[in-house]
């Protein structure tokens, strides 16, 4: 998906439309409508960068929840 296709734009105003009636509720479920619309984004542009992103979400939560602990992730 192009930044300056239609199909961009139409989920551009459903992301924006949904973001703003949101904004009543609790902040993490802005950030969840932004993470799959990013996610989307991701997948239509080029899907094995999907793989990469969930990876790093991963290792970014476990790291979070382990500050203790040394470890130490490859990712390939």
């Amino acid at each position: 998906m192009l930044f300056n296709s239609i199909e961009f734009f139409v989920l551009l105003s459903l992301v924006f439309v949904l973001y703003v009636l949101l904004q009543k509720q609790k902040l993490a479920w802005q950030n969840g409508l932004l993470l799959v619309a990013n996610d989307y984004l991701y997948g239509c542009w080029y899907w094995r960068f999907l793989f990469s992103q969930i990876r790093g979400k991963d290792f970014h939560t476990t790291n979070e929840l382990n500050n203790n602990t040394q470890q130490v992730y490859f990712t390939f």
